[in-house]
């Protein structure tokens, strides 16, 4: 299926909540920062007083926004057309469920998806960041890890701080998920304040969050081989040690961190992240050239148009098998990921 189609194929399902988004794209909101900004509001999270993040979008470019929103649409064809996918997640949203509270997985991905990439609006003014000064801890507390290996409650200080000496910048995913957290945790205790029915804006939303800002804190802490020298050298001096993966004689990883039985939201949405074109590609017309096949188990992406974008696409998402799943790379523009 040609990626806009699978795009389009489950937008008049989705609830009214999202409604927003069903228009997308639209001539009506050819800047595509307010659609999101009416999705944020559609859930009471539009005040930018509140959402400082929201506060920042119109920084980013249509380009970066259109992938906030493609990201959306792209887990849930993910989420309805791979029954192993289905089956982990809504496992996993059972733990936040009880017989008066429930909430279903488009909630949960709503949050993840148009939070992930608003840390950007720091991370592209680089040295002229205020943050990039700020203490590690000044930014927002997180509750205990969820959703994510341990290991990234380690890892994401040192990283935060490798990103700011190494490369001068902010660290996008770090920077979110801190704030979104504490943005949300005031937003619900304000709403909470003011709304008298008890059915609304209770505690229960808080783990929620957490969870959430989690998978957005880590979708940006990458991984490298023990076979890379260079890389490994420099992790070690930013005590970044545990972000090394251990690989057989036939350089392959021998156990991958974020599994889909294990990290359901995290692994979806590092695959989703991954495979999005337009964020790489940036032109619609190249993007809807990319064919989508979906099985219970298995993901298979190919394209038939011969250009160095589609092929630079194809080499991108194929290194996904150094760090988060099989992939077989079948030739330089087909690509099928195993999603067991």
């Amino acid at each position: 299926m040609k990626y806009n189609d699978l795009l389009n194929k489950f937008k008049d399902t989705l609830p009214d909540e999202y409604s927003s988004i069903r228009f997308f794209p639209s001539t009506a909101y050819p800047n595509v920062s307010e659609m999101i900004k009416l999705q944020f509001s559609r859930f009471g999270k539009g005040d930018v007083h509140y959402n400082r993040l929201l506060a920042k979008i119109d920084t980013l470019d249509n380009v970066r926004c259109a992938h906030i929103i493609n990201t959306f649409l792209l887990g849930i064809a993910l989420y309805e057309g791979c029954g192993k996918v289905k089956t982990q997640i809504d496992k996993s949203i059972k733990k936040y469920e009880n017989k008066d509270f429930n909430k279903d997985f488009f909630f949960f991905w709503f949050l993840i998806c148009l939070f992930h990439d608003l840390g950007y609006a720091e991370e592209n003014k680089g040295n002229n960041s205020a943050a990039l000064l700020a203490d590690y801890y000044t930014m927002g507390s997180l509750g205990d890890v969820d959703g994510v290996p341990d290991l990234y409650k380690e890892v994401s200080p040192y990283y935060f701080i490798y990103r700011r000496i190494e490369f001068g910048v902010v660290d996008h995913g770090i920077y979110a998920g801190r704030k979104m957290f504490q943005d949300l945790w005031n937003i619900r205790k304000e709403h909470a304040l003011n709304n008298p029915d008890p059915k609304y804006w209770r505690k229960e939303l808080v783990p929620i969050y957490n969870l959430v800002s989690w998978v957005v804190l880590a979708h940006n802490i990458w991984f490298t081989l023990d076979t890379d020298t260079k890389k490994n050298q420099m992790y070690r001096k930013y005590k970044l040690e545990e972000l090394i993966l251990d690989t057989d004689g036939k350089n392959n990883v021998v156990e991958y961190p974020i599994t889909l039985q294990d990290y359901p939201f995290l692994f979806l949405f590092c695959l989703v992240d991954l495979i999005e074109p337009m964020k790489k590609i940036g032109d619609a017309e190249c993007c809807n050239s990319i064919d989508f096949k979906l099985n219970d188990n298995t993901l298979t992406i190919s394209s038939e148009l011969k250009c160095n974008c589609i092929e630079e696409y194809f080499n991108n998402i194929a290194k996904a098998s150094d760090w988060l799943c099989c992939v077989k790379h079948n030739d330089n523009q087909c690509v099928e990921f195993k999603l067991c």
